[in-house]
């Protein structure tokens, strides 16, 4: 079995000790791989390991000749949770023989769909396999029993990363931030702490700061709720860059408008390697729980994370106008690989089912879905009746609409790992180009409503 950051971290003692002392994370994580928790094969040879930030992978069985089977793992090695949940997986191939096929097949999958991984050889430079190089298996068609995914490739260097998709890790968040924190328009704000490792949960406010926040349009974003949703990063670092570009043009409608960002919102996640949870289990897209004749706060029950940033965005509605305010949730799905990116937009326009103040919202939603489209050369989903359901769920969009209605654009969008229309595995400049579309398509929502 593997053994995962949260079993090696999580006793508290080691870790707490010396971030007490100062310790920086990198030095913390490294300190747990040198105390000898490695899932490396115990025999000379090659040897495959996840024990580093967001790697994750279950059983590891050597069959030998460079050949594995590799078992996804549950989210904290829960078996209790759904089998959807299992997706994430981030290895480290070592001592390789680089005149010899290296043969990997995934198995206990939690999607049936095929797709096209990526590798790296220094962990930073990732491309993605050759479609040549990797089949699945025919139970496939069926479901996830006996689906296994199977790749066979020559490597050039003895050393290989292997991934589901591009990582971005908490590491990269920081070094991004590192970035842009010296912008005069980017000021950030922590709302809160991870409940395992103490990490800041942070909040990037982008505005022109000479003109007074409570005369400003607000725009919420937040990311990677569920961890191993890592396009969702490379969407935001594109939102991010096009909103400071849009800034710095000296846009005339960017000095109506504010931007609050919380970069990723499930850290604990992140850092272990977990596809959907936090290090508690829990899901915390679903974790928004409110009492809807007091919604402004969530319940206690809520997860901790999310009553961090609860607290943030309570105020925001209490301080500032609501009036066509936008809330973005990012995410990504895994799909069909001819899927496009896409959102969830809510109710419709049939007057029977809904109240003129729920197709007001689709109309708006309808609207600014066609701008993504239009700006992301139609690589993206029309918008469908999304109907009422999400009003008996805990997600973020119903507390946006008990507390603010139609007044505020609400949604979700997905970004996908796979082809789409593009007629290739997506890459994750595709994605931040994406991110770049969103942000126009933000611009343009205000423009057209002045």
């Amino acid at each position: 079995m593997r053994h995962r950051f949260v079993e090696l971290l999580s006793v508290g003692k080691l870790v707490q000790s010396l971030r007490d002392k100062g310790w920086s994370l990198a030095l913390v994580l490294l300190s747990a791989v040198l105390f000898g928790c490695s899932s490396n094969n115990d025999d000379a040879g090659p040897s495959v390991t996840s024990d580093f930030e967001s790697g994750a992978i279950g059983e590891v069985e050597y069959l030998g000749a460079q050949s594995w089977e590799l078992y996804l793992a549950d989210d904290n090695d829960n078996d209790a949770l759904p089998d959807s949940y299992r997706n994430w997986w981030y290895v480290r191939f070592d001592d390789l023989d680089r005149n010899q096929i290296t043969e990997i097949s995934l198995r206990n999958r939690g999607w049936q769909y095929y797709y096209v991984p990526v590798y790296s050889y220094d962990g930073e430079d990732w491309q993605h396999f050759e479609e040549s190089q990797v089949s699945i298996t025919e139970a496939c068609n069926d479901g996830i029993e006996g689906c296994y995914l199977n790749i066979s490739a020559i490597f050039d260097e003895p050393t290989v990363y292997v991934a589901r998709f591009y990582p971005y890790t908490y590491s990269q968040l920081q070094t991004y931030i590192a970035s842009i924190e010296g912008d005069e328009l980017v000021s950030l704000d922590t709302v809160g702490f991870s409940p395992e490792f103490d990490e800041p949960i942070q909040v990037i406010t982008i505005e022109n700061s000479d003109i007074p926040t409570m005369d400003k349009h607000y725009v919420w974003i937040h990311a990677r709720s569920h961890p191993g949703e890592t396009p969702a990063s490379f969407m935001l670092e594109g939102i991010v860059e096009a909103v400071l570009a849009n800034f710095r043009a000296g846009r005339e409608i960017a000095d109506e408008l504010v931007f609050y960002i919380n970069p990723m919102h499930n850290i604990d996640g992140v850092l272990v390697g977990n596809y959907r949870t936090n290090t508690f289990s829990q899901n915390l897209e679903i974790e928004w729980l409110i009492d809807t004749s007091e919604p402004l706060y969530l319940t206690g029950d809520a997860a901790e994370e999310n009553r961090d940033l609860n607290f943030f965005m309570a105020d925001i509605v209490t301080t500032q106008s609501s009036a066509n305010s936008i809330a973005l949730n990012l995410h990504a799905t895994n799909s069909d690989p001819d899927t496009d990116a896409f959102a969830y937009a809510h109710f419709g326009l049939d007057p029977t089912l809904y109240t003129p103040n729920e197709i007001a919202l689709f109309e708006k939603q309808d609207l600014f879905i066609n701008d993504i489209i239009a700006n992301y050369d139609g690589h993206f989903i029309e918008a469908w009746e999304g109907g009422s359901g999400f009003l008996e769920s805990p997600f973020p969009e119903t507390w946006w609409w008990y507390n603010v209605g139609e007044q505020s654009l609400a949604l979700t969008i997905e970004a996908v790992y796979s082809k789409g229309t593009f007629g290739y595995w997506v890459t994750d400049e595709d994605v931040r180009e994406l991110g770049t579309a969103i942000a126009e398509s933000i611009f343009l929502h205000y423009e057209s409503r002045r």
